[in-house]
């Protein structure tokens, strides 16, 4: 492999590596910051959330909530993402509807139910973490870590031989010698 090639390799590796390893790190401090991220999983609030979107939720009281917020809320075990179509302040209730859907929502949000208001969203970042979920992902996820080890120990640990240590003669490569057969420098 070229000296060039191998450091085109070597810094896509350490690029790729680097950039998982603070994507990483990143969710860790935001979720220790009380940040909740999820991806979107159906096209319900397409097209401002399509599917493969991650979103940041942070918590916030009922009374901040009003029509257009996007809200997360837990039912039955399941997180659901839904913008807020009305406010019932007096029994402290949500009216939801997904963005792609035609009709508000069947049933009602409590207040014991919201998780927080969307605050931030990132187009495609949640397809990696919806791979995170699954065993197969987890599988690939270590498989391109190691692989990107493997990479970096390969291509940072050689180099090609400068010209000046090429013996003279016949095994220095052809056209680097002179007619005296000596190598000659570049």
């Amino acid at each position: 492999m070229g000296t060039v090639l191998r450091k085109a390799v070597h810094a896509a590796a350490n690029l790729l590596f680097f950039s998982l390893t603070a994507a990483a790190a990143a969710l860790l401090v935001l979720r220790l910051a009380g940040i909740g991220a999820y991806a979107v999983k159906t096209p319900s609030m397409a097209p401002a959330c399509p599917v493969g979107t991650m979103i940041f939720v942070v918590r916030a009281d009922f009374d901040e909530f009003a029509e257009g917020d996007i809200v997360t809320f837990r039912r039955s075990g399941t997180v659901v993402t839904h913008r807020v179509y009305a406010v019932d302040r007096e029994a402290r209730l949500l009216i939801t509807k997904g963005d792609h859907n035609d009709i508000p929502d069947g049933v009602l949000v409590a207040e014991e139910e919201i998780v927080g208001k969307v605050q931030w969203l990132v187009p495609y970042a949640g397809f990696v973490y919806l791979l995170s979920e699954t065993t197969a992902g987890k599988i690939a996820i270590v498989s391109v870590f190691v692989l990107l080890a493997f990479t970096a120990l390969v291509t940072g640990k050689k180099e090609d031989a400068p010209v000046e240590n090429q013996p003279p003669g016949e095994d220095a490569p052809p056209g680097l010698t002179e007619p005296a057969g000596r190598p000659r420098k570049i």
